[in-house]
């Protein structure tokens, strides 16, 4: 009797437990179940097994806590699997932790699914994704994707073209830079890289090839026809010496080495002007159909045109069109041709004029030679002479 009493006043109790909220350090409890302690003391305490693994529970004057109270991880569990993991150093593990923390806090999915997600209410996800030989992290919506280095934007990819800004908020190529850049060693920077080409076509590189040089190849299938075009219409500047075909000479502004053809003027009458300073001296160009021409400028009032050879001018035209070979022009009736020495015309025969001493009598003389031997002469009178010739006599005596 005793027992079945007993037992209707537990069932009598429990019914009204449940009809009423609990409470533990309170007589107003709130919910189902409250339970009120002063501020930062444990409000429940769950110990279990042999290493006395405690969960307690704690509110502060500014927080609240749920977690272990002794060196053991702390796990949130659903459908009785592990979905957070927080371990004894602070580690924190989303998923079902077959691999381990990676750093403080670790996201843990299998293949070519997301990880982290950030969305917006506007609809905007920002998430991470791995796959099987890849992972990514950006937008998986219209939106841009930026970088932001002490909450300035420093890279931006734009969701509409997969443009990427570094510097500018829009790009306008695959790669934007707006501000200096830098290629730190030997690096080379490689064009035409999905063409079919010679191996290092494109490449701009430091000391990529030439030590201590900036090596610049041009496009093309193989070494015999690799091409580098500039487009300079307002005009292009070199300074220190350039080599073509080798090295640079020092203090050779341009030095080509080239077997056969070097260097080539086209178009209609090109030509080539040559300035001291800025005075212009002097051209080489194409005239008319057919010509060549040489000479001074029209400013250039006192320049000559010189043939030389081993440094010493031997055909001269002066600055009144005078020509002279081997000399100076004749100071006398200014001649238009002065040959100084002797000048010959050779065609079926040679013909050879010599001014020299007469020596009898003395003074200069102009002697007139036919195939090597004395013809005549003028002397100094202005009288003609005509010379013998020995080959031409018999019986000759001194």
């Amino acid at each position: 009797m005793k027992f079945l009493i007993s037992t209707l006043l537990c069932f009598c109790y429990l019914q009204a437990v449940q009809a009423q909220n609990v409470g533990i350090g309170t007589s107003t409890p709130a919910t189902k179940l409250t339970v009120q302690t002063p501020l930062n003391t444990a409000g429940y305490t769950h110990i279990g097994g042999n290493d006395e693994i405690i969960v307690t529970e704690a509110i502060g004057g500014v927080s609240a806590s749920l977690g272990t109270s002794t060196n053991h991880p702390f796990r949130l569990i659903s459908n009785n699997i592990g979905r957070l993991h927080i371990y004894t150093g602070g580690e924190v593990v989303v998923g079902d932790n077959s691999t381990g923390s990676f750093g403080k806090f670790t996201v843990e999915t299998t293949n070519n699914n997301y990880g982290i997600s950030h969305t917006s209410v506007e609809g905007n996800i920002l998430a991470t994704r791995i796959g099987g030989t890849s992972a990514g992290i950006g937008t998986f919506s219209n939106t841009n994707m930026r970088l932001f280095c002490n909450s300035n934007s420093a890279m931006i990819i734009d969701a509409a073209n997969g443009n990427v800004g570094i510097g500018t908020d829009a790009p306008t190529a695959r790669l934007h830079v707006s501000g200096p850049q830098k290629i730190d060693g030997t690096n080379t920077l490689e064009f035409g890289a999905g063409f079919t080409k010679e191996t290092n076509a494109g490449k701009i590189g430091y000391a990529t090839f030439t030590a201590g040089t900036l090596d610049i190849t041009g496009a093309g299938t193989t070494v015999a026809n690799r091409q580098i075009k500039f487009w300079n219409e307002g005009g292009a500047e070199f300074t220190g010496n350039t080599g073509i075909g080798t090295a640079p000479t020092f203090g050779v502004r341009l030095h080509i080495n080239q077997d056969v053809e070097a260097l080539r003027l086209s178009g209609n009458q090109p030509y080539m002007t040559f300035f001291n300073g800025a005075d212009y001296k002097g051209y080489v160009r194409s005239i008319g159909a057919d010509d060549m021409e040489i000479g001074t400028g029209a400013s250039n009032t006192n320049g000559k045109l010189n043939l030389s050879i081993r440094g010493t001018p031997y055909l001269s035209i002066s600055n009144t069109g005078k020509v002279s070979v081997n000399g100076n022009p004749a100071p006398y009736l200014s001649p238009a041709f002065t040959v100084n020495g002797v000048f010959s015309i050779a065609g079926l025969s040679e013909w050879t004029l010599e001014t020299n001493d007469c020596f009898d009598p003395g003074g200069p003389c102009l002697f007139f030679y036919g195939n090597g031997f004395i013809r005549s002469k003028i002397d100094a009178d202005g009288d003609w002479v005509v010379l013998s010739d020995q080959s031409m006599k018999e019986d000759i005596k001194e």
